[in-house]
């Protein structure tokens, strides 16, 4: 691979550009410095096996981009090869979409967001959608902020990694994947106009490790948002866990689809709170943290606090289905569920099926209290309705019925298990260090 060292003189996307194209479509490696300051002032297109190391510097779109050159659903950066990209690694560096600066772009209800403009990266072809359109592409330890449009938008990938990002003031979703074989992982978000992870059409996805922020009063929409909408293009296999979400106005996580032939999504060890504060006026009433429809669900093992709407609920948020599925919903705690600002039917229900017999439901084990209601036709077979004696931070306390220290315990199987003798071996000194880790309640033991 060639490196390619950045002279400090380059600071526009046009001077970049006249490097890669010199360089030629070999594997290149682009390194900067962290003092260097490029302004994207023409669109940058880049050869397959396309490295950039920003080193932390900063990229910064021109005040007042023309519509002529970033016109709608225009990438300021993408591949040379759309339909055929391999090997990208962008990595690094900051990005500010200078948002308040961008007067040309036209305004739909008097706002110029959420309109498909400066989308930062796009993966694939928008009329030409196929999981071959890119291959092997990581985009990891991004800054990105005040945008009109997506961090990462993929219409079709392969093997497609997002991971440790941080995103604020975006103008649409921050990752938007039609992918397969992919990963987001270790995204903090401070949400703005839209989902801060959203897949339509995807197949063999995790989603893991991200602290998702609704609260920010800019997001009108689900935290994670997984769709299943377009014909002939079938989502399954999509695992959602180990995730924070707080503060949405929509669902902290979606699940939606109106196809036959729809895969499993698994959400799992996740910790809710606050979610689904729609405002009444805007007449969506089936949210809180998960919601679904369209799928086949298993949903264990999460913590949901403070709910609006519902906790766990089979319903369409805004978009439904007409075919049947099933739904294990197992070992989660639900408290504090209340009506949503606009109540729907049986709102301030820990688990509800508004669905009927479309769905059937496996419901058992799941902690239950403290909401408005606990049920909504639907039974929890062995499940619990004592107070999970949470700490301050939804840590179990060690007295806690649901017997298990940890943010995301609830596994009620290990009741079944024999009890195991520790028997740990230290020198004097170290007793009392030994003494203290035993009798901390953050303390969480794993069997090996």
């Amino acid at each position: 691979m060639h490196t390619i060292v950045i002279p400090d003189s380059v600071d526009s996307s046009k001077k970049l550009q006249s490097i890669i194209n010199k360089t030629g479509n070999v594997p290149a490696k682009y390194e900067f410095s962290p003092d260097h300051h490029i302004e994207i002032n023409s669109r940058l297109r880049v050869y397959n096996y396309t490295e950039l190391d920003g080193a932390g510097c900063q990229f910064t779109l021109m005040d007042n981009a023309p519509p002529s050159i970033f016109g709608e659903q225009i990438p300021l950066i993408a591949p040379k090869y759309p339909t055929s990209t391999e090997g990208l690694v962008f990595h690094d560096f900051k990005f500010d979409g200078r948002r308040e600066y961008q007067a040309k772009v036209p305004k739909k209800n008097g706002k110029n967001w959420g309109l498909g403009y400066h989308n930062l990266f796009l993966l694939g072809s928008l009329s030409s959608v196929s999981y071959n359109n890119s291959r092997n592409c990581e985009f990891y330890n991004i800054d990105y902020k005040n945008s009109l449009g997506d961090l990462l938008r993929v219409e079709g990938g392969t093997n497609i990694s997002a991971h440790d990002i941080t995103a604020s003031r975006g103008g649409h979703d921050v990752i938007m994947y039609v992918a397969q074989d992919s990963e987001v992982c270790n995204l903090k978000a401070d949400m703005a106009v839209n989902a801060a992870v959203r897949t339509r059409s995807a197949k063999n996805i995790k989603i893991h490790d991200c602290i998702l922020n609704g609260g920010t009063g800019e997001a009108y929409s689900p935290a994670i948002q997984i769709q299943a909408t377009a014909k002939n293009w079938i989502s399954e296999n999509i695992e959602i866990d180990n995730n924070e979400i707080y503060g949405t106005y929509g669902p902290g996580v979606q699940v939606a689809g109106n196809v036959i032939d729809t895969g499993l999504v698994h959400i799992h060890h996740n910790f809710f709170n606050g979610c689904g504060a729609m405002p009444a006026s805007v007449n969506r009433p089936i949210t809180g943290a998960i919601t679904f429809d369209g799928f086949p669900v298993k949903i264990e093992n999460n913590t949901i606090v403070n709910s609006l709407g519902y906790g766990i609920v089979a319903g369409d948020y805004d978009v439904g289905s007409k075919y049947s599925f099933e739904a294990e919903i197992t070992k989660n705690i639900v408290v504090g569920t209340r009506k949503a600002y606009k109540p729907g039917p049986a709102s301030g229900t820990g688990i509800a099926n508004l669905l009927g017999s479309r769905y059937s439901i496996d419901c058992r084990e799941n902690c239950l209290y403290d909401n408005t209601n606990d049920l909504y036709k639907v039974e929890n077979t062995n499940g619990s309705y004592e107070d999970p004696r949470f700490n301050n931070d939804y840590r179990l306390q060690d007295s806690s019925p649901c017997k298990r220290a940890g943010r995301y315990p609830y596994e009620s199987s290990i009741e079944d298990e024999k009890p195991t003798k520790l028997i740990l071996t230290c020198t004097e000194e170290k007793v009392d260090a030994v003494k203290k880790m035993l009798t901390n309640p953050y303390t969480v033991y794993r069997r090996i």
